[in-house]
């Protein structure tokens, strides 16, 4: 039996991961925490939990004497520098102390692209445009450079959006869909950047049973479902019938400059000199830009009464580059089962209380 060690077990992700790993009889499942409290739910779950300080390398040492593979799903708090020390601590005792035959797994996340808020394109760039961004990358460095130091197999999994039946970004979709309508990019027919538990559960088991290589990987669905299929699947959940419109294309592709986005900005911020030097030698450029002002101005007007109000949800488009594991199989939302596990598991818990 493979004995799995999952640090940050106690988020959402690390949490519903478990579940779905403990149901697999060859492995092992070993949460690890930092304090007694936070193993409480996890105990529930029939997990067999250790509380550790990962960062001290004593504690780490003791953790890690026997075990095979290690999934780091942590996430410490503070400020960048703090946050940054934490995680290279953490990696560098995991990747020192563990055995010389054992795995280490890096979960990162597609936002280390460097995708940002002016484009919802998930696209290579340069630098990250993000904290969030900046840090995942950075704790791949240290996994990389670290792992070819200690000799030891490490994967970097940049995982999509993470869906599951305790993620809030499910619960947020259905809040999303309450009113029956929703407004997205191309009418929600475009390729989701999105992965549910399961799958990353099926990706760790693929590499503990040896069948992939290690390297850095982008983890999403298989295949990746639009985003209509993806809250038509939330809209049958939770029984509620949905309609779906297209709010038109958003943000541009180009992977370096947002050149759309400077001149937008520009315009703006000079939009009465621009009317009052420029546009006076356009007249029919002039009432074309007035009437789009219009037509905007009474859209916003008509969305704020709650009776016509369309929700118009921030999504990330396209699927994400790099390179795929082998060994993940195809999952079919019609099926409706990727929260099956996790709801007979939460229903035999709260039956006892």
């Amino acid at each position: 039996m493979k004995k799995v060690a999952i640090i940050g077990a106690n988020g959402q992700v690390g949490t519903e991961v478990c579940i779905h790993l403990k149901e697999i009889d060859d492995l092992e499942v070993i949460p690890i925490c930092r304090s007694n409290s936070s193993t409480a739910f996890l105990r529930k779950l029939g997990l067999n939990c250790k509380v550790a300080d990962m960062e001290d390398p004593k504690q780490a040492k003791e953790m890690l004497i026997d075990i095979d593979i290690v999934i780091d799903f942590s996430y410490p708090k503070g400020a960048a520098q703090k946050v940054r020390r934490m995680t290279r601590r953490i990696i560098s005792n995991v990747l020192r102390f563990a055995p010389p035959d054992s795995s280490f797994v890096y979960m990162s996340s597609i936002v280390a692209f460097g995708v940002h808020s002016s484009s919802p394109w998930v696209r290579r760039h340069v630098f990250s445009h993000t904290p969030y961004g900046a840090l995942k990358r950075y704790g791949e460095r240290v996994t990389r450079f670290l792992g070819i130091i200690n000799r030891k197999k490490v994967y970097i999994l940049r995982l999509g959006q993470v869906h599951g039946e305790i993620q809030s970004v499910g619960r947020k979709m259905e809040k999303e869909i309450e009113n029956g309508h929703l407004s997205l990019p191309f009418s929600g027919n475009v390729h989701s950047p999105t992965v549910f538990c399961s799958t990353i559960s099926e990706a760790i088991y693929s590499i503990v049973l040896g069948k992939e290589k290690p390297g850095r990987y982008t983890l999403v669905s298989n295949p990746e479902p639009t985003w209509r299929e993806l809250y038509e699947f939330y809209a049958r959940k939770v029984k509620k019938d949905l309609k779906i419109t297209s709010s038109g294309y958003l943000g541009y592709r180009s992977n370096f400059f947002d050149m759309k986005s400077i001149i937008s900005s520009f315009a703006k911020r000079n939009r009465e000199f621009i009317a009052a030097q420029i546009l006076k030698f356009f007249p029919d450029l002039e009432l074309r830009l007035s009437g789009k002002y219009w037509i905007k101005k009474a859209e916003d007007e008509i969305s704020k009464n709650p009776i016509f109000e369309i929700i118009k949800p921030k999504v990330y488009l396209g699927s994400p580059p790099g390179k795929r594991l082998k060994y993940i199989s195809k999952s079919d939302l019609s099926r409706e089962n990727e929260f099956k596990i996790i709801e007979k598991k939460l229903e035999s818990i709260f039956s006892e209380n």
